[in-house]
This record gives C-alpha cells, sequence and structure tokens, in this order.
C-alpha cells in the first residue's frame, strides 16, 4: 500500500511542476512549494505508518490463540525393583560372621592396649630369644604348630617360668606382676608374622592360665584370650588355627560363642571345625555361659556332611538338648563312624524320643551273636547311654526291666556284665537295684555253684558284692534323711 500512496503523491507533484509558471520571478515561490508539499507528503507518510503498527497489533490481539506447544513426553514409569529376599539361613550366616568379625576387631584393639602396657626386661628379653630359638626348630622341622614345646629351648622357658607360676597370688602386687608380664609377652608374640612364633605366644598363654587360670577373673583370662581372635584370619596353617581354636576352648567363655560356631561354619579343614565344636561343647558342659541355639545346629548340619565334622556336631547339639538330633542318629547306632557319637548324642539329649530310640535299638540289640561273644565288650559301653534315663518317669519301668533281663544273660561275657553293674552306682532307686543286684548274685552262684570259678567269674560277683554295698549304705542314708 505505501508504494501506491508514494507514486500518487509524486504524479501529483509532477502536474502541479507542469502548470506552474516558468517565469524567472516565481522561481523561488516554485521552491518553497515544492519544499512545503514534500514535508506534507513525509507527514502523511509518518503518520500512516504510526497508524499501521497498533493495527498489526490488533489484529495479532484477534487472531486466534496459537496451539499450545505439547509438553514432552513424560519418561515411562518404573516400578521400584523389589528388594531380594533374603532366607532365614542366610540371615543367620551373616550374622555369624558379622559377629565375628566385631570379636576379631576388639581383639585387635586389646591387643594394641596390653602391647602399650607391656615393658621390657632382661628376663623377659630372655624368654623371648628362647622362644623365637623354639619356633625357628620347630619350623625347620615342619613340626605340627602345638608342638613348638616340644624341644630343649622351650624346656628352658619352662625353666624360668615355672617358679614365677608356682609364687602367683592374685592380691600381692610383686607375685602378679611377673605373671601378668608373661601374660603381655605371650600376646608379643602372638601379634608376630612369622606362624610358628605365634604358636609359641598361644603356647605361653596356654602354660601360664594354665596355672594361674583358676585364681583369676573370667574377665583377666578374656582380656588376654581376645588378641588370638584377631589371629585367626591370617592362620593359615591349619595346625596353628587348631591351637588357636583349643586355647580358646580351655579358658574362653560365652563371648566366644560366634567364634566357635563361624570356625565350623567356614574353615575348609575338618581339624578346626571339630576343635571349634568340641571348644563349644566343653564351654557347655564346665558351665562357662555357653549354649548353641537350634537354628545354628540346623545350619551346619546342612553344610557339611563329613562324619567327622557331623560326629563332633551331633554331640554338641545333644548336650544342648536340641531335638533335632533324634531324627539325624536314629540310622546311625548300629555301625559306621557316626555310630558312637551319635549314642552318647542320645544319652545326653534328655527327650522321651531319644528314649524311646535307645530302648528299642538295645532291646533288639541285646540278643544278637555280637553283645553275648566271648571278649565282646562293646555292649557294656552300649547300655552305658540309657542309663542316665534310668529315673525319668517315662523311662523307669522299662529301664529296669531291660537291665534285669541283660544281667540274666549269662552268655554274655562276665567282664561285659560286670562293666554293666558298674553303672548302676548311679541309680537313684536303691530298692529295685537292691532286688536286681541279689536276684543277679543268686542266680551267677546257684548257676556256677559246681563250677571251678574263673577269674572273670570271680570278678563279676565281686562287683555284685561292691554295688550292693553301695545301694545299701544309700538306702539307709535316704532312710535317715526322712526321718
Amino acid at each position: 500500500m505505501r508504494p501506491i500512496l508514494f507514486a500518487a503523491l509524486s504524479a501529483v507533484i509532477c502536474i502541479g511542476c507542469k502548470q506552474a509558471p516558468k517565469g524567472p520571478s516565481q522561481s523561488d515561490e516554485v521552491n518553497q512549494l515544492l519544499q512545503e508539499k514534500r514535508e506534507r507528503a513525509e507527514s502523511f507518510m509518518n503518520a500512516q505508518n504510526a497508524a499501521d503498527e497498533p493495527q498489526a497489533l490488533r489484529q495479532d490481539a484477534t487472531a486466534p490463540p496459537a496451539a499450545p506447544t505439547p509438553a514432552p513426553p513424560n519418561p515411562p514409569a518404573t516400578t521400584p525393583t523389589p528388594a531380594k529376599a533374603v532366607s532365614p539361613e542366610e540371615a543367620l550366616k551373616q550374622s555369624i560372621l558379622t559377629g565375628s568379625a566385631k570379636l576379631a576387631e576388639d581383639g585387635l584393639m586389646t591387643m594394641e592396649t596390653i602391647l602399650k602396657e607391656r615393658t621390657e626386661s632382661p628376663r623377659l628379653k630372655k624368654i623371648i630369644s628362647l622362644m623365637e630359638q623354639a619356633a625357628s626348630y620347630s619350623s625347620a622341622r615342619r613340626k605340627n604348630h602345638w608342638r613348638v614345646t616340644h624341644n630343649s629351648d622351650w624346656r628352658k622357658v619352662e625353666e624360668i617360668i615355672a617358679p614365677l607360676l608356682k609364687a602367683f597370688s592374685p592380691k600381692r602386687k610383686k607375685r602378679r606382676a611377673p605373671v601378668m608380664a608373661l601374660l603381655r609377652t605371650g600376646v608379643e608374640m602372638v601379634s608376630r608374622d612369622d606362624d610358628y612364633e605365634r604358636s609359641a605366644g598361644y603356647a605361653l598363654i596356654h602354660r601360664c592360665l594354665k596355672d594361674v587360670g583358676p585364681q583369676l577373673s573370667q574377665t583377666e583370662k578374656n582380656r588376654f584370650l581376645m588378641p588370638l581372635v584377631s589371629r585367626f584370619a591370617i592362620a593359615n596353617p591349619v595346625f596353628e588355627r587348631r591351637f588357636l581354636v583349643e586355647v580358646l576352648g580351655t579358658y574362653g567363655d560365652r563371648i566366644f560363642e560366634r567364634f566357635y560356631v563361624m570356625a565350623a561354619l567356614t574353615d575348609t579343614e575338618w581339624h578346626v571345625r571339630r576343635e571349634a565344636l568340641n571348644a563349644l561343647s566343653k564351654c557347655i558342659e564346665e558351665k562357662r555361659g555357653c549354649g548353641f541355639d537350634r537354628p545354628s545346629a540346623v545350619l551346619l548340619n546342612t553344610n557339611h556332611e563329613d562324619s567327622r565334622t557331623r560326629a563332633a556336631l551331633y554331640r554338641l547339639a545333644g548336650r544342648a538338648q536340641i531335638p533335632d538330633v533324634v531324627s539325624w542318629c536314629a540310622k546311625h547306632l548300629d555301625a559306621g563312624p557316626l555310630s558312637q557319637p551319635c549314642r552318647k548324642a542320645l544319652s545326653l539329649v534328655e527327650t522321651r524320643e531319644a528314649f524311646d530310640v535307645l530302648y528299642r535299638w538295645l532291646k533288639a540289640r541285646k540278643d544278637t551273636v555280637e553283645s553275648v561273644a566271648p571278649g565282646h565288650y562293646a555292649f557294656r559301653d552300649e547300655f552305658k547311654t540309657i542309663t542316665p534315663y534310668a529315673d525319668f518317669h517315662y523311662a523307669k519301668d522299662r529301664f529296669y526291666t531291660l537291665l534285669f533281663e541283660v544281667l540274666g544273660q549269662e552268655l554274655r561275657d562276665p567282664h561285659a556284665t560286670g562293666g554293666i553293674v558298674r553303672s548302676m552306682a548311679s541309680l537313684k532307686d536303691t530298692k529295685r537295684g537292691l532286688y536286681i543286684v541279689r536276684s543277679t548274685r543268686a542266680f551267677y552262684e546257684a548257676k556256677w555253684e559246681k563250677l571251678e570259678k574263673q577269674r572273670s567269674h570271680k570278678f563279676l560277683l565281686a562287683e555284685l558284692d561292691k554295688m550292693e554295698t553301695v545301694l545299701t549304705r544309700r538306702s539307709k542314708s535316704k532312710r535317715k534323711g526322712s526321718r
């Protein structure tokens, strides 16, 4: 539109020029007129431009709204991945490993504290020198680590420490301090890098606690045993680990429970696994506060199938009175590497199911050829496994009936029968016991009356006489106590 207006204005200006007079007097007026027209044209153009701008804005305002820009698509919703379910067995295993690792860390800190307390003396320097020589001797001959004490250098160590241990008094500082220094020296040897030198440290701690352990509190003993736990992870030789566990099991209490279970669960050598389980069993037997739970027993039984480990496990489970041992052992009583451990376990578990299994097995076994063969004494030990149940209400009648039948089997070797008579010393029912003893003695006296009595015959009759005396005295003491 603007070019058309500009062309029209130019044409008007040209027409005006052609109609204007061309005289010389009018040239200035003509120029002035042309200048005014140009200015009017420019002002018109400026006004037109100013009018066009709001019109464009109005057109933009009245124009239909532009389509909204679509938002970027949302990422696809991802469902959270559910946490992987952990089985109870795996959770228990992690708990055992975590507890053992914490114990090893505490042992390392305890060792550092003891080493800071340690002071040197000429006597201790000599002891360390002799122990290093003993370790070097055992290492050169590749002996088992517990045999680090089997040489002349260790005997010299014994000569030095024996008077100190004998003079120990827990309340007198002068007699207590040398022994504490010996125990710190043992910890210093335990901190060494050489495996035989560490074993010498285990042996020194073992030797000191053997003599003075009963006079020390359990807390004091545990303080010198804790560093041994921190050495288990770096003890590569199998017999070093076994020696370490043996020392802990001899003097440690319930704080080492998780360590024993960890060693039995993760160690690759049956020597160490068996020693760890025996250590825990000994701790329970001596009532040092240890325990053993059913989930740990099931986990160990599942992870280890070798008879050496299971034999120690079944004895431990029986002592801890875990009822699963009945089903584990029911098929192993007759023969095999698990027969004796299973009999021992069933005698310790003290449940009706365990007694039923032992009773049925012994009732069938007492008539076998092996149990009555001359010179065969195994049945004597087999029968002793049921004796702990003699005075339980559910076992009393069946036990004494079986005992009477077994003692009356004349085909059995008299030495084996005499051994069964000896086991009657633990019976509480003296009335039944005396009746069985007197009846058995009368039976054999009548049977051997016309025979020349052999040594085995005399042995059995003598055992019957002794047992009658024991039970008679016990019966009299009970009558006096009841008055």
